[in-house]
């Protein structure tokens, strides 16, 4: 949920398959316009800790593979090519996407 305290409350950012099916929740939804459900967990964003985690996670893969062969793809997903890493009984040139 994002927080906007000048518009009478925020957007939701992200809502599971769920929440979208039962309760018709959808990434555009205000949050006043969210039904009342005692069940129902809003969690409020926390972006820096986000970016934070993401780039442990990037220099964890740095152990594997150098700069050059390391695509962070977005906030949380990057693409890690190493053949001697990943290369498997049989396989040639292949690349796994993490």
């Amino acid at each position: 949920m994002s927080e906007q305290v000048n518009t009478n409350g925020g957007l939701v950012l992200v809502s599971s398959p769920m929440d979208k099916k039962v309760l018709g929740i959808t990434n555009v939804t205000r949050q006043r316009d969210i039904p009342v459900c005692p069940d129902l967990v809003i969690a409020h964003p926390r972006m820096n800790l986000y970016i934070q985690e993401n780039l442990r996670i990037n220099n964890i893969y740095r152990q594997y593979t150098d700069d050059a062969h390391l695509l962070p793809y977005s906030i949380d997903e990057s693409i890690l090519f190493n053949n001697s890493v990943f290369i498997t009984k049989g396989t040639f040139n292949s690349y796994i996407l993490l």
